[in-house]
C-alpha cells in the first residue's frame, strides 16, 4: 500500500474509534476466549441488530466486509460503488457461487470453514490482491465468505494487523465492533494470534534490510566487521525461521490453491 493511502486509513480509522491510530481498541463480545488476549470494552460496539449479518460494513475506507448473499446484489454493489471481491470460499462453494458480475475483478481463496483448516499460508495472496486493488483510491473490495462472519473476518483482520501494525486483540476487536456478528472458529483465532510474531519478523527484516548503508555504518563495518555480520546473521536467521515455521503452520494446506480472475473471467468446474 502507498504511504498515502496507509496514512488516509490510518486516519480514517482513528476518527471512525475516536482515538490515535495506535491506541487499542479491545472487543466487545464477552464469551471470547480471555486467553487470546481480546478483553471487552463498553460503549465501542455499534447498535446490533440480527439483521446486520445480511448486510455488508465498512471496515476502512474502501473495504467492506459481508456474506455471499450481498456479493450477488448487483445494485446493492453499484451503490457502494464496490470494484473488487475478494472471495473465501471452499471448492464446493465456489461450484454453487459462480461469479455473477463479469465487469467486476473476482480473487477467489480456496478455504473452507472447519477447525482443521490453516488460514496463514493465504494471508500474502490475500494481503496482495488488497493492496494492488486499494492502491487505487477509486477502487473498492467486498471481502466475503458465505455468511460473512467466520472466515473473511479472520482475512480483514490480518489485514489490518499488517497494514496497521495492531496485534490480534486490536485488529480483532475493531473489526467486531463494525461488524458485531463475526465468530471465527476457535482454531482460527489462535492462527490469527500467532500470526503476529510471524508478520512482524517479516516486517523488521524487510525494514532492516531496506535501510541504506551511511559513510559511518561503512567504516563500522571494517571495525566490526565479524561481529556486525553475526547480528546480521542472527536476525536473518530468526526471519527464516519464522517464515519457516508459518511454512510449516500450512504445510496441511498444501493440496490448498488461490484462485485469480480478472474482469469476472473465471473458468469454475
Amino acid at each position: 500500500m502507498e504511504p498515502s493511502l496507509r496514512s488516509e486509513t490510518r486516519k480514517k480509522v482513528a476518527e471512525d474509534v475516536g482515538c490515535e491510530a495506535g491506541d487499542e481498541v479491545r472487543a466487545s463480545q464477552r464469551d471470547i476466549d480471555l486467553e487470546l488476549g481480546i478483553r471487552p470494552r463498553p460503549g465501542w460496539v455499534i447498535e446490533e441488530r440480527y439483521d446486520m449479518r445480511r448486510e455488508m460494513q465498512s471496515i476502512v475506507p474502501n473495504l467492506f466486509l459481508g456474506p455471499y448473499s450481498c456479493a450477488r446484489d448487483r445494485p446493492l454493489l453499484l451503490t457502494h460503488g464496490v470494484t473488487h471481491l475478494l472471495c473465501i470460499l471452499d471448492e464446493r462453494e465456489a461450484r454453487i457461487m459462480r461469479v455473477v458480475h463479469p465487469d467486476l475483478v473476482y480473487h477467489f481463496i480456496n478455504v473452507s470453514d472447519s477447525f482443521s483448516e490453516n488460514l496463514i499460508p493465504h494471508f500474502p495472496a490475500a494481503r496482495e490482491f488488497l493492496q494492488q486493488a486499494l492502491a487505487n483510491s477509486s477502487h473498492k473490495v467486498l471481502v466475503y465468505c458465505n455468511n460473512g462472519m467466520s472466515r473473511s473476518p479472520c482475512f480483514v483482520i490480518a489485514y489490518l494487523m499488517e497494514i496497521l501494525n495492531w496485534d490480534f486483540p486490536t485488529a480483532y476487536g475493531y473489526v467486531q465492533n463494525r461488524r458485531f456478528c463475526i465468530s471465527p472458529n476457535d482454531n482460527f483465532k489462535l492462527q490469527l494470534k500467532e500470526y503476529q510474531p510471524i508478520h512482524r519478523a517479516r516486517m523488521a527484516f524487510m525494514n532492516q534490510s531496506s535501510r541504506p548503508d551511511d559513510a559511518s555504518s561503512a567504516s563500522n563495518q571494517d571495525a566490526n566487521g565479524a561481529h556486525g555480520m553475526q547480528r546480521h546473521g542472527a536476525k536473518r536467521r530468526q526471519y527464516e525461521e519464522d517464515d519457516e515455521y508459518a511454512d510449516h503452520y500450512g504445510s496441511a494446506m498444501n493440496e490448498s490453491s488461490s484462485r485469480s480472475t480478472a474482469r469476472g473471467d473465471i473458468e469454475m468446474g
